[in-house]
């Protein structure tokens, strides 16, 4: 869970739970904890700051199937739904920042070489190299945040 994205630019729940609560994961409460849990299955569906009550329903969802499995009584379940979510928002924290930096530096290499916008990207012209890197922009953004 270290390095899932909780969408605005968390990752993890450590992060996710300082960025959304302002809190570290030790003081969230059950129904925080639920809350954060239903992000990632579509963080940008599921992002609390554009689509609350989406990300309230999941929440709902999750601990009514963890219900259904024996894993919450239903006292428990009825206490969880009806707890109230007031996001606190901070700063996103980066925990690896040197390490996102460079995935995202060989997304974009892959991505180049596999687009065939090398040779474009190290033009002289500064025409074709600038629409090189739109397109580059482009392309990693559509496989980062999909539409």
């Amino acid at each position: 869970m270290n390095a899932i994205y909780f969408s605005n630019e968390a990752y993890g729940i450590e992060a996710a739970s300082q960025y959304f609560f302002s809190k570290p994961t030790g003081e969230l409460t059950k129904a925080e904890f639920a809350f954060l849990a239903a992000i990632p299955n579509n963080p940008e569906y599921y992002n609390p700051l554009e689509h609350f009550d989406a990300t309230k329903k999941r929440q709902e969802r999750l601990l009514e199937q963890m219900v259904a499995n024996g894993a919450l009584e239903q006292d428990e379940y009825e206490k969880l739904i009806n707890s109230t979510i007031k996001l606190d928002l901070s700063t996103p924290v980066d925990l690896y920042p040197d390490y996102v930096t460079y995935v995202h530096q060989e997304l974009k290499k892959l991505v180049a070489s596999s687009e065939g916008l090398d040779k474009s990207l190290q033009s002289t012209d500064v025409a074709i190299r600038k629409n090189a890197e739109a397109e580059l922009d482009k392309k990693v953004k559509e496989l980062l945040i999909p539409v």
